[in-house]
């Protein structure tokens, strides 16, 4: 039987037409089958099939095709609830940095929101700090409550749940924008402050790799006297070598290994902090699974 069902998966991917991907029944197709809640853990012989062709085929998509499944599945309620779901930490966040990811405390698995703050509090300035796919915003709002004399700006792809956070967090020093990584550029040129900061925790692993390689570069070209810094802390996995990829690396259910440093380098950008960190060694269903932190600036004022 189931070699069965892997030759018929393979047959019907191959006899399967690129327009068809795009027709209503498939996308509707799409939806009962493959996104991340309700229908998770169907497993009919359709269902195993749906998603059998949908991810052989998606990550080899035209951005635009790519965009409209992203946002069937990951966009509208979908994005809210999990938005929901996140912000029940949102007052208090981050809680307990000593409980443990993996082998290792929180502040040590994912320490670039705490280096983050910490030049925050030393800014004479005053800096714009704009963090991209924020879903529920308790980090920015945690950034924004730590720092009330800096400015900051909550952005998503998905104007539902931009939506959903502006009503639930109103801060004085927040605003929301519903822009994609490649348009940042635009808020980066528009802030008021001299310097800006970039914040990724979590998001940039679902920028599609041609939209993050248009960041970098957006971002230096536009950025005039102004200074700027990208704070990145992203998974990845570790078994496609990330320090060292030239590019990046599909990880399946939408997301991407990328090699940030490797993007900022070849668009300008110094590296100020790249590491790989392995908090899941010891965990064998994890231990493919690492940390990247990522500190890039650019100041073309000297330059």
């Amino acid at each position: 039987m189931a070699m069965f069902l892997k030759s018929a998966k393979r047959v019907v991917k191959e006899l399967i037409p690129r327009g068809f991907l795009l027709s209503n029944f498939f996308i509707s197709a799409v939806k009962r089958n493959c996104f991340h809640g309700e229908f998770a853990g169907k497993n009919t012989i359709t269902a195993r099939i749906v998603r059998s062709v949908f991810w052989s085929n998606y990550y080899k998509m035209p951005i635009g095709l790519r965009s409209v499944f992203q946002e069937a599945l990951m966009g509208g309620a979908i994005g809210v609830d999990w938005a929901k779901e996140y912000h029940a930490n949102v007052d208090n966040f981050p809680g307990d940095c000593s409980c443990r990811i993996g082998s290792l405390a929180l502040s040590e698995a994912w320490p670039h929101l705490a280096l983050l703050n910490d030049k925050l509090k030393v800014e004479a300035d005053s800096v714009t700090v704009i963090q991209l796919g924020a879903s529920s915003g308790r980090e920015i709002a945690w950034l924004a409550r730590e720092n009330p004399n800096h400015k900051f700006i909550y952005t998503d792809i998905f104007d539902d749940i931009v939506n959903y956070a502006a009503q639930s967090l109103k801060m004085a020093n927040m605003s929301f924008c519903t822009v994609s990584a490649d348009n940042l550029h635009v808020l980066v040129q528009y802030a008021s402050t001299n310097k800006v900061i970039i914040l990724s925790s979590g998001s940039a692993q679902y920028v599609y790799p041609e939209h993050l390689d248009l960041m970098f570069k957006r971002i230096f070209l536009s950025l005039g006297s102004k200074e700027a810094e990208i704070f990145v802390g992203e998974p990845a996995f570790q078994t496609c070598n990330p320090l060292q990829l030239e590019g990046s690396f599909p990880r399946g259910n939408f997301s991407y290994s990328h090699n940030y440093q490797y993007y900022a380098e070849k668009n300008g950008w110094n590296t100020v902090l790249w590491q790989e960190i392995s908090p899941y060694a010891m965990q064998a269903e994890l231990s493919h699974i690492c940390h990247l932190i990522g500190i890039f600036h650019l100041n073309k004022r000297v330059e």
